[in-house]
This record gives structure tokens, sequence and C-alpha cells, in this order.
């Protein structure tokens, strides 16, 4: 992390520098109790005037101004402002107000660190962070931060989250748009009529105002999905705008998106240079099916092009050249699309660049035109009205698989110049991920231990998960990841021996053998020995708060199959065997059956999720299945001695 040092004294006339524009402590404190931080104000002011070249251009000006109400304030002391080679910083000033009897003393930031910053999205421009800490912030506190922005891109114009982290108090959004820029506003989460702003004009052109008050911190929780999905927020968008006295359409529509995306990919040179002609004549020679071709080319690019999710400047969003990431073997979601496409066309194989946002962008491109829809790119073949998705920031994932992460989201997929198609990725079954465990016991008597054998297949995605894991692992961290991983019973399990089958073979499930001890397990009461067969207790954990407000979340639809056999020791027979039970509904369900055929008393336990998204009107559901698997989790098999 690099540290630079900002001395800024800028003016910013909406703001009061007095003791007298911050509201007492007492009158935060009986509006706001239980709260530690409140936004007294939220402020966004945007101008979209016409830059030197005659196009739209952006300027930003935030404001966030916070009152601290508890000794904790210190804890809230961090602070941050995001910045880019497009979205450049024109003017900040962060500072501290610190009470000082009846008056503040401003205390000002002058130190900032600068960090790059990387995410799960897939699309980046050297986004950098400068990192502050406001000092000496104690009870009664205030913190204030004003930066202006320069947007030069006007189609990444991005969205007004409502809510904050903290409530606020008052949260004002304002856009003054030149005369002859249109604008068009998607409403996400919120209702168009009660969000309308009001339009009012000036010197220049339109002025839109949102005013909003009372506004309550977002509420978030564990296996929640993107606050994207239930927080209120507005969409702009510059629909057209007028230059040399004809209107232009910038993002009136998907049409307007998907030009502009095709004028980026235009630019990446999609020649195939002699490495990549060598390296897929070498992969496709002799070979005559059109499928065998795409899976070399594609497990190859796996294996060899390492996934990177940075690119500087308009680097972003334009990919990069094919020749480059050859050269260099790693590339971000669009340089390695960039090089699987050149591949396929040298090996004469008609394949498509495709945008999609994932998963933690819930929008629709009917509903919001616009690039905030999208953070990711794939390839798309099309064969005989089927669509396969090649997603080459996967090392693991078999050809035509959808990576779990956008699933169910549309894609738009460039045809030619003119034409596109959006299309929805499928969302595989429950079915197609399983886990499944048998495991065969034999209990030693005296000392109380269980010995066992297991067996998990691994599919779908769970498969390839835990084989991108396994295959950056050493032995030893195998060894280690595995034994949590597989743990059975209690803190004394031990991971005896195992075996993991070919990580590298995308197609096949995933098989571990293992050997396994379980000491001081089974409980003892005389001539009866307690053995609860439920090794594996992990969807007891998985209880909802009844007040919890936001989506549960699941990263893929699944099923586990868990099967223990237990060998009756010599001398002893089952006196008691629990009932079997079952739960089924819409999303979800489970099913146990214990029962003993010869000397083994056989448990099978199987628990499904069909769904991503569990919304709250299912967690009464949810709740009622995971009390009665925390019921037969309790259960135990007793053993009698036979006298």
């Amino acid at each position: 992390m690099k540290t630079i040092t900002f001395l800024i004294s800028f003016s910013f006339a909406f703001m009061a520098a007095n003791a007298q524009a911050y509201e007492k402590l007492d009158y935060y404190l009986n509006k706001y109790p239980g709260d530690n931080v409140v936004n007294s104000l939220v402020s966004t002011h945007l101008v979209i005037d016409y830059g030197d070249n005659g196009e739209p251009k952006v300027w930003v000006t935030e404001t966030e101004r916070s009152i601290y109400l508890k000794d904790n304030a210190a804890s809230f002391s961090s602070g941050s402002v995001t910045h880019s080679e497009h979205y450049k910083i024109k003017a900040l000033e962060a500072y501290s107000l610190i009470p000082n009897g009846n008056k503040f003393k401003k205390l000002t930031v002058n130190d900032f660190a600068t960090k790059t910053e990387f995410s799960p999205g897939i699309f980046h421009n050297g986004t950098e962070s400068l990192n502050f800490i406001f000092p000496s912030l104690s009870k009664g506190a205030n913190s204030v931060v004003e930066h202006t922005m320069e947007l030069s891109i006007p189609q990444l114009l991005s969205g007004f989250y409502i809510q904050d982290y903290y409530p606020t108090e008052r949260m004002e959004i304002t856009i003054e748009a030149a005369e002859g820029i249109e604008l068009e506003f998607s409403y996400i989460n919120a209702s168009e009529e009660i969000y309308q702003p009001t339009i009012t004009e000036n010197k220049k052109g339109k002025v839109y105002k949102w005013v909003l008050t009372d506004i309550p911190a977002f509420e978030y929780d564990n296996d929640a999905p993107s606050i994207t999905y239930y927080t209120p927020h507005i969409v702009p968008r510059i629909s057209s705008y007028q230059k040399d006295g004809k209107k232009v359409n910038l993002l009136t529509n998907i049409d307007d998106l998907y030009h502009w995306y095709y004028s980026l990919i235009e630019q990446t040179d999609k020649s195939a240079n002699d490495e990549i002609k060598a390296v897929v004549d070498s992969l496709t020679k002799d070979v005559t099916d059109e499928w065998e071709k795409i899976s070399r080319i594609y497990y190859w690019a796996q294996d060899n092009i390492r996934y990177v999710a940075f690119e500087e400047g308009m680097q972003g969003f334009i990919p990069e050249n094919a020749e480059k990431v050859c050269n260099r073997k790693y590339g971000d979601c669009k340089g390695i699309t960039s090089l699987l496409y050149t591949m396929m066309q040298e090996a004469g194989i008609e394949t498509y660049f495709t945008w999609v946002g994932t998963r933690d962008r819930p929008y629709r491109y009917e509903d919001v035109p616009a690039p905030i829809v999208d953070n990711h790119m794939i390839l798309t073949y099309k064969k005989d009205g089927q669509y396969f998705f090649i997603d080459g920031t996967s090392n693991t994932s078999p050809i035509g698989e959808p990576t779990a992460f956008i699933q169910g989201k549309e894609v738009l997929i460039a045809i030619d110049k003119n034409e596109y198609e959006v299309v929805e990725v499928p969302v595989h079954s429950y079915d197609y991920t399983t886990y499944s465990d048998t495991v065969f016991l034999t209990l030693e008597e005296e000392s109380g231990s269980l010995k066992g054998k297991g067996k998990s297949v691994l599919s779908g995605f769970y498969n390839t998960r835990l084989k991108g894991y396994l295959k950056l692992s050493s032995k030893d961290e195998q060894k280690r990841f595995l034994e949590e991983y597989l743990e059975k019973g209690h803190n004394k399990f031990e991971l005896d021996t195992f075996q993991v089958s070919d990580i590298t073979n995308r197609i096949e499930a995933l098989k571990i053998d293992y050997d396994f001890s379980l000491a001081d397990y089974v409980s003892k009461n005389d001539d009866e020995l307690y053995v609860n067969l439920t090794l594996d207790k992990t969807y007891s954990d998985f209880n909802l708060n009844p007040k919890r407000k936001v989506p549960y979340e699941k990263p893929f639809k699944s099923k586990n199959d868990l099967t223990v056999i237990l060998d009756i020791p010599d001398g002893y027979v089952a006196s008691y065997i629990p009932e079997n039970q079952e739960f089924k509904q819409d999303k979800f369900g489970f099913s146990f059956n214990v029962q003993q055929q010869g000397n083994q008393i056989i448990q099978k336990f199987t628990v499904y999720d069909d769904f991503l998204l569990l919304g709250k009107e299912n967690f009464d559901d949810w709740n009622k299945m995971i009390r009665s698997i925390k019921k037969v989790n309790r259960e135990s098999v007793i053993l009698n001695k036979i006298n």
C-alpha cells in the first residue's frame, strides 16, 4: 500500500462550517436510541453537461455527514473514496468535528492511503480507493467527507441506493441535465410512484430532485444475496443527447447498449499469431468431431491460462488481444474469452462474445439497458438450437456447463454488428449437484470407539468447487482440509488415510475413499450401547431467525445423501431403532430411514434444497424442517448385550 498526503482546503458552498449547523447530541440520542452512527445528511449532486467533444460528461459531488452516538465512535473511523481512470477525483475533503464545549473543533484528514480494489465482480478498470481515518472520533463527534468526481464515460452512470449501513435522517439527490440531454430512470425494489422526483428547469436545462427523510439502515444477514436484490435504488441513464443539431441515442434501449458493447469488442484484434495457430493445430489435428475440438481448446485454456480479475484503463471494458493473453498466460474474463474466441475461430468453429451479470446483479436488460447489468464475459456456442456457455474463469468446469454464479441470469450474445440474442442461463436441478457419503462402521466395545471406512462422491458444483481447491493444495493441505470436510461425530475424529480420484478429470464425479477413527463416541449403560448414527449434523445449524427480513441465498441447488452402515457387534442385538421421518415442501425437504438388515443397521438421511433464493414467506416451513432434522439427529440406536 502506498501512502500519499493531500493538503486540500476546498470550500463547499452547501456546507456550513459553524457549530450551529449540527444538531445537539441529545436530539439524535432520543431519535435514534440503540444506533451507533446516524447519517444526518447524505447528498449526491450530478451535473450532466457537454464536454469539449460535444458529448455528455458527468460531474458528481457527494457529501456524507455522520454523527456518532456511543463511546465506541473510534471503531467507525475508517473512510474511503473509490476512483478510477474513468471516474477521477477532482476535489476531496474529509474532516472530524470534535465537541469542544459549546462548539466543534475541526480536525482535517491529511493522510490518505491508495489501495487497488479487487472484488468478485469481473469487469475491472484500475479501480483504486483512497483510504483514511477520521481523527479523534468520540461520542457526539461528527465526520464529514465531501468529494467531486468526473465521469468520462457517460454510459457508466451508476445508481443511487436509498439506504445505507446506518440510518439516514435526510437524503438529497439532485441531477442537473443540460438542454437536449434526456434521462430515463429504472426503479429497483422501489415504487416509481413513491420515488418520483420533482422536475424543474434552470438556465441550462432540467433539474431532477429527490428529498427523502428518516430512512432506516438496510438489513443484512448471513447467506443473503447482494443488497441489490432488496434495497431500493434508482438507476439513471442518459437515453439521448443533441449533437450538431441531431438527436443521438446513448442508452434508450437494449439496441443502444449492444451497439456500444459491440464497438468495444470491435477494437480487439481477433487474429491468431503463430503460437496460437500451433497450439490449435496440436489440439485438433486429426479430430473431426467439432465438440471434441471445442473441449480440447477449452481444457487447454483452463490448464494454461490463469484467471486474473484486473485490467487497467479501457481494458476493463475492451477484451485484450488473444495474442497478448496467450503470451503472458493470464487474463481477465474478457481476455480469456478473446483468446478462446480466436482459438475456436482458428479451428473453424463459430462462437460468440457474450456479456452477463453475475447473480449479485438482479437486473434484466429490458428493465435496465445499461452497463450496470453486466460484470462478466463468457463465450457462447450454438448447436441445433441449444446454447452452450463457456466460462474461461473456471479451471474445473466441464465444457458447456455454466458456472454457478451466472445460473438463471440473462446473457447478451453478440451474433454480429447488428444482431444479438438475449437468452437465459439454465438453473440446474438439485439432482445435478449431489454429495453422496457412505460409511461402514465397526464398534469397539471396550473403548467405545468407532472405526469407519467411507466413500464420498461429489457431482456438479460440489465436484468443481472441491477439485478447484484440491488442485491448488499440497498433500498436507489436502489432509488438513479433508479432516474438516469429512469430520464425523465430534472433535475426536481422526482421518487415518484418504485417497482422492483424478482431480484433473473434469467430467467424472470426484471420489474420496477414506478411513477414520472416532474415539469415545459410543455411550454405555450397563449392558446397553447407545450409538448415534447421524455423524454429520451440518443441517442442524441452518435455522433462520424469524425476524430476518432478507432472503436466504444458496450458491446452487443441491442434494445430500448420507448413509451409515453399522455392523452389530457379536453378542449384541438391536433393541431400539429410531422411527422413520420425512418432511416435504416445494423448495426443500428431507427423509430419514433406519432399518436392520441381518447383522447391520442401515441409516439413510437425504436432504435437498430446490431453490437459489428463499423468501421470508418460506422461513417458517424451513425452520420446521430444521427442527425435525435436529430431532432425528438426537436419535440413537440402542444395542443390548445378549446374556
